[in-house]
């Protein structure tokens, strides 16, 4: 287990109400992990692969005034996501903390997407509300991982480990047709925590 401490980012090209900057997103982060060695290789690479499950919710306020109008946009976008990640970890010879670093792909398949648009618009006094669910990020978000860390023998069968890792997704086209020029992306530092066998 662990955190997941993410940020979300539309393209330059991206519609007004995506403007905005969106808050960071602090959430707890859960999983399950397997690595492949072949001795005959190298004893101290192997394939790793993992299936995490995490939260991430997205707020952004973005405001806009012209000659006659005053825009406001309230976005909030929240997803439920399971992580895939794939790559090669390099470990360290044995020692007190042994130091480990690994990298490789990572696919995000969005298990559920919530997203919602508030939009005011001021006019002198009045001000007019409009809501839509709009600004769908994709179903699948592929990227890149990497990520190192220090793991501690604690019995004949077990090692603790701490990792610290940096994953950016940058293929996120948007999946509402009305919006496919934002290409959402986004970046995520992760503190992981957990017990492997030896």
């Amino acid at each position: 287990g662990g955190a997941n401490i993410s940020t979300l980012s539309f393209s330059s090209h991206a519609q007004e109400y995506l403007q905005g900057t969106f808050e960071r997103s602090v959430a707890p982060l859960g999983g399950l992990s397997i690595d492949i060695f072949s001795p005959r290789i190298n004893q101290r690479l192997s394939f790793h692969a993992e299936l995490l499950y995490g939260q991430a919710d997205y707020l952004s306020f973005y405001s806009v005034r012209d000659r006659h109008h005053t825009n406001r946009h309230y976005v909030r976008i929240h997803t439920e996501t399971l992580q895939i990640p794939l790559g090669m970890r390099y470990q360290f010879p044995e020692r007190k903390f042994t130091p480990f670093f690994n990298a490789g792909l990572t696919n995000h398949y969005h298990v559920s997407r919530v997203t919602s648009w508030t939009f005011e618009r001021q006019t002198d006094d009045v001000i007019q509300t409009y809501e839509d669910p709009t600004a769908e990020i994709a179903r699948h978000q592929f990227g890149l991982w990497g990520g190192a860390g220090f793991s501690k023998r604690i019995s004949t069968a077990y090692d603790l480990f701490i990792e610290g890792r940096y994953v950016h997704n940058f293929d996120g086209v948007s999946a509402n047709e009305s919006t496919q020029r934002a290409h959402p992306s986004i970046s995520s530092f992760q503190i992981l925590l957990g017990i492997r066998t030896r």
